[in-house]
């Protein structure tokens, strides 16, 4: 069963039918390379298996057999082969320059990904110069985040072959001082993954500061609180399989391959599973900061923009379902809460736009159906966007924003919004997206601010913005980072790379 269809028939009908992979006396040279460079696909954490890999390697040895034998090869034999490997390649193609799974549902996507017309060109290019391999090579991101994150995978995939960890027992709660038979395999596992100083690892059942120190860095990278006690949540993740660290960098490099691959001069990346926001000018960081993200109940998508603007003193719109899930309770418990919020209730628009009494709605009975009116909130201080939004547009209606809840930033998880990203240091946000616009250097935007009007600012040339669920990257110094799983989306993702191809009709 052919996997992208309509992109083979495509391929065919451009060459008028002509075979691409076999020729008359001799199977051209390009079938080997084909057979490894999907064998490669496994290092960019895809299954070879989902090309046809065993199939074509099968038939490629059986007619290679019989053209050395010079016996004759049925026609539909020939054309099946040439078939699979044209397939082979553009399905891979497409999954290693798009990805195997669609970024909003999780499914895997047999043809989608794969039906794009520049693939069938480059295939046929890459028959035509003898490059099949160097075509599928040159698909895959090659930014740093992607490469290094790639060679991560290679090195746990070898420590997983090589090591036997038995999980230490649970219920461990151990700080320095303190003695355990288990902290030897403790020890052991910190080693391993480069916590340990390889002079301090000594085998020892006493909790030193030597181990200490290394819990400390397991749980820095591993988002935790670095108390440097062995506590519950740190042994939880000590005890994670190294076989599933492998998976969750396999479900990362996949998000890498949704976006687009030349990420931009000046872009801004936020890392929803790491509570951060960078902005990067070519491959320097120039700025980076805690941000606030959705919670679980209004999670923050997976999505690329372009931020076109900002502004200064924004009001705020209460989202309807804000309003009916959330704000009607705070109404019913606080009669004053629009008043003492500085939020005011509107009907109609224009000319006919209205202020109404919050005593006028009856607000146990508020549903979609009755609602009627808007909720704003001025702006100023006590605005839940605080005093600078960041717009870039997008269907979720996500933005970036100031917050007057700054006692969130001082904790480690930080998923309390209902989606939008809220920044710790807007002001710097700011002087960065508006560097070169007249008018606005810092000591302007703050004087905007103080003048307590709402004013819209547009950028003088658009930022990418790209909102990237990450639970597994590489930083600069070479540090593996893992976050938790908050969202449960690297289990659903997981599970969509194991999808095998469909079985042959």
């Amino acid at each position: 069963m052919l996997l992208a269809p309509d992109l083979v028939r495509l391929f065919y009908a451009r060459r008028d039918h002509r075979p691409a992979w076999i020729g008359e006396k001799e199977i051209p040279p390009q079938v080997r390379p084909l057979l490894q460079s999907l064998k490669k696909a496994e290092d960019e954490g895809l299954d070879p298996s989902d090309y046809h890999l065993s199939k074509i390697e099968g038939q490629f040895a059986s007619i290679e057999k019989s053209l050395k034998k010079k016996r004759p090869i049925p026609p539909e034999t020939l054309a099946d082969f040439d078939l699979l490997c044209t397939d082979a390649f553009l399905t891979c193609a497409g999954h290693l320059a798009r990805g195997k799974a669609d970024p909003e549902t999780h499914q895997v996507v047999w043809q989608g990904t794969c039906i794009e017309e520049s693939l069938a060109g480059l295939l046929e290019d890459a028959l035509a110069e003898d490059r099949v391999a160097e075509a599928l090579a040159s698909l895959p991101p090659q930014h740093s985040f992607y490469l290094n994150l790639k060679k991560t995978l290679a090195s746990y995939r070898e420590m997983a072959r090589k090591t036997k960890w038995q999980p230490v027992p649970e219920g461990l709660a151990l700080k320095k001082g303190d003695k355990g038979k288990d902290l030897k395999e403790v020890r052991k596992r910190l080693l391993a993954l480069g916590d340990f100083d390889r002079k301090q690892g000594k085998s020892s059942q006493i909790f030193d500061e030597a181990l200490e120190a290394a819990i400390r860095s397991f749980q820095s990278r591993h988002g935790l609180d670095a108390s440097g006690i062995l506590d519950p949540t740190t042994l939880a993740a000590i005890n994670i399989p190294l076989e599933e660290r492998c998976r969750q960098i396999e479900a990362n490099l996949e998000r890498w391959r949704w976006l687009p691959h030349d990420l931009g001069e000046r872009f801004i990346y936020v890392n929803v599973a790491n509570f951060e926001l960078e902005a990067f000018e070519g491959s320097r960081k120039n700025l980076a900061m805690k941000v606030v993200v959705g919670s679980e109940a209004w999670q923050t998508p997976d999505f690329t923009s372009q931020m076109t603007h900002l502004v200064v003193n924004p009001d705020w719109t209460i989202p309807i379902p804000v309003l009916l899930k959330e704000t009607v309770n705070y109404v019913l418990q606080d009669p004053c809460y629009f008043r003492n919020n500085r939020m005011v209730i509107l009907r109609g628009y224009g000319e006919e736009e209205a202020e109404i009494e919050p005593a006028s709605i009856n607000w146990t009975k508020l549903d979609e159906k009755n609602l009627d009116f808007r909720v704003r909130q001025e702006p100023g201080p006590q605005n839940i966007l605080g005093r600078l939004k960041f717009v870039f547009p997008n269907k979720y209606d996500i933005y970036l924003h100031d917050t007057p809840y700054q006692e969130d930033f001082a904790k480690t998880a930080r998923a309390f919004s209902h989606g939008c990203i809220r920044a710790e240091k807007p002001v710097e946000l700011a002087v960065w997206v508006l560097r070169g616009k007249p008018g606005w250097d810092l000591r302007q935007i703050l004087a905007a601010i103080d003048a307590g009007d709402e004013r819209t600012v547009k950028l003088v040339e658009p930022i990418n913005v790209y909102f990237l669920y990450s639970t597994a990257w590489m930083e600069d110094d070479g540090t593996l980072q893992f976050r938790a799983d908050i969202y449960e989306r690297d289990k659903k993702l997981t599970e969509a790379l194991g999808v095998k191809p469909p079985l042959p009709r």
